[in-house]
């Protein structure tokens, strides 16, 4: 295998992510891409590019990954990263903007503009007090509401309001500004704006199957003051499968958006 292919390979394990999902493709902010037609293509990364102090540089930064993400058939761009660099250990400092808040809001701007005018949405990430790769998933990022406002949320209002990025993603790090240490901000856990009651579920006896279906009703209500939407799942277990199954296998879902106080009924039927 040739030097260039070696390094190719290597780097874009480490630094290229591409999801497709809906026929919408999605990639990371990388330093390096590989392509079937070019071995290695290499990016200043963020750090170094903020480094610069130059609104102007990153402005032409921007306009180089739209070319390269369309010419690949790339709709999303899941950068900026602008999570605040708190302490030198952090996993990917190099992917975000500095541990000021002023400079990054200002940095970013230009970055996002150019990006979107090129035809790809940026999705500045992740909000917010992301800070920290160990543990990310169950840590609790505790901060008053003064920090939060001038540190923390600056370079995603930047983002937003000068910007116009189209897109946020959500961090995973619970967020608590609370005495009560529970979670001010859960984004990124699978909650809404509203609340959920479940209710009335009926089920066919299996005795009494037709169609070779069975059907299952509940009833949904949305408990909270603002409308939302839900998603009822239904989940299967065989208890007396002699092979290893799942435990929990998902079969039927479907989508409904409910107001203040609505219920609605939600029927599955699961073919026997």
């Amino acid at each position: 295998m040739a030097i260039q292919n070696k390094i190719g390979r290597k780097f874009s394990a480490c630094y290229c992510y591409v999801t497709f999902s809906r026929n919408i493709i999605y990639i990371e902010e990388t330093l390096y891409i590989l392509s079937a037609t070019i071995c290695l293509l290499s990016f200043p990364f963020s750090l170094s590019v903020v480094a610069s102090w130059n609104r102007n540089l990153a402005s032409e930064v921007g306009k180089i990954y739209p070319e390269e993400w369309r010419a690949r058939g790339i709709h999303f761009m899941l950068a900026p990263g602008v999570n605040i660099y708190r302490t030198s250990k952090g996993a990917r400092n190099f992917e975000y903007y500095g541990e000021d808040p002023y400079l990054p809001s200002e940095m970013v701007v230009p970055f996002i503009q150019s990006v979107q005018e090129g035809g790809v949405i940026s999705m500045v990430k992740h909000f917010v007090g992301n800070d920290q790769e160990y543990d990310r998933y169950t840590v609790s990022t505790e901060v008053s509401d003064k920090a939060l406002h001038e540190i923390y949320l600056a370079p995603f209002k930047a983002a937003v309001q000068k910007a116009g990025v189209k897109a946020v993603m959500t961090g995973y790090s619970l967020g608590s500004s609370r005495s009560d240490n529970l979670p001010a901000y859960c984004f990124g856990h699978g909650l809404s704006y509203t609340t959920f009651e479940y209710s009335d579920l009926k089920m066919d006896s299996v005795y009494a199957i037709t169609n070779n279906s069975l059907n299952i009703s509940f009833k949904v209500k949305n408990t909270g003051v603002m409308k939302g939407k839900e998603v009822p799942m239904l989940f299967v277990r065989d208890c007396v499968s002699s092979v290893v199954t799942p435990l929990n296998l998902l079969k039927q879902f479907t989508k409904i958006e409910l107001e203040p106080g609505e219920e609605k009924v939600v029927n599955f039927e699961i073919p026997m």
